[in-house]
């Protein structure tokens, strides 16, 4: 249960990011203040809207830089929401460049390494 919720949680940063990025891009001048801690922060105090669309859960934050929309895991509710994003938030402001947060992990590559010391014939 803890693995599926951390992965939740990365999906709600990562969600928080591009939402930020995609202000940011739109309009600068208007949007330059959207970064993903303020998207986070506007669905812990309440300012969001929930429907849940072919089993996805579409939440639209709507603020004075205008109105985003992102969807998550469906099932969810607005309390659940909260409370994911507040565990989001935490993550988030831990990370060293919390503006770019390292939401996918780096690569472990494993290898196999046969060895025919020991065998048997």
């Amino acid at each position: 249960m803890a693995d599926n919720r951390y992965l939740q949680m990365r999906a709600m940063v990562l969600a928080a990011v591009r939402t930020a990025q995609a202000a940011q891009s739109g309009d600068a001048g208007a949007n330059s203040k959207v970064t993903p801690a303020s998207v986070l922060e506007d669905i812990i105090v309440g300012r969001f809207e929930t429907e849940l669309s072919e089993g996805k859960t579409l939440i639209s934050v709507n603020e004075a830089n205008g109105a985003h929309s992102f969807a998550i895991i469906g099932g969810m509710t607005p309390a659940d929401i909260v409370e994911l994003a507040m565990e989001s938030l935490v993550w988030l402001n831990s990370q060293p460049d919390p503006l770019n947060p390292q939401v996918i992990p780096a690569k472990r590559i494993k290898r196999l390494r046969a060895s025919f010391k020991n065998a048997t014939i």
